[in-house]
């Protein structure tokens, strides 16, 4: 039942606002998405339909976005404590807001997602190496560890993770043998 109900929610995101989801149309449209949605399943839980990397990439440019709104934000606190680590924030939030719209904007392009998760690794392994040890240049490394910055990084994990299948170049998980 949940590999039923995880491909309705994957078939039906991405096609918001077409033809299927449209009111006059909705009820056997989305009858025949909910069928098919069983049939998009393998045997091993696998989603299989086509629809699965527009949600992937959805979901990637909103963890992107996510990640850049967060350094955003963090951006005037890190201008008033170290001003070379708060440009740094400035730049990841305008790069992060640049890859989530290439992300939306052009969704069939593999180029984004890969930059996407160049991008995500090195947040986290800037965080990372600012966490542990000291930069020279930055006062006040090594930082704590605070609740937000883990948010981020899990945000960003779970881009990465999004990203990979995408990077690939896959446009379909996996195809059942039948």
């Amino acid at each position: 039942m949940a590999r039923i109900v995880t491909a309705m929610f994957l078939t039906v995101v991405p096609v918001v606002g077409t033809e299927a989801t449209s009111v006059e149309n909705r009820g056997g449209s989305m009858r025949r998405l909910i069928a098919g949605a069983a049939e998009d399943v393998d045997r091993s839980g696998w989603v299989t339909d086509m629809t699965t990397s527009k949600a992937r990439g959805g979901l990637l440019a909103l963890t992107v976005a996510f990640s850049a709104g967060i350094h955003a934000a963090l951006a005037p606190e890190h201008l008033r404590e170290m001003p070379p680590l708060g440009y740094l924030f400035i730049l990841a939030a305008a790069v992060g807001a640049a890859i989530a719209l290439a992300l939306v904007a052009r969704p069939n392009d593999v180029r984004i997602p890969r930059l996407a998760v160049l991008f995500l690794t090195s947040q986290i392994g800037a965080w990372a190496m600012f966490i542990v040890v000291h930069v020279p240049g930055f006062a006040g490394t090594p930082e704590p560890v605070e609740p937000i910055a883990l948010v981020c990084k899990g945000a960003e994990l779970l881009g990465i993770t999004l990203a990979l299948p995408l990077a690939a170049g896959a446009a379909q998980l996996r195809r059942p043998l039948t």
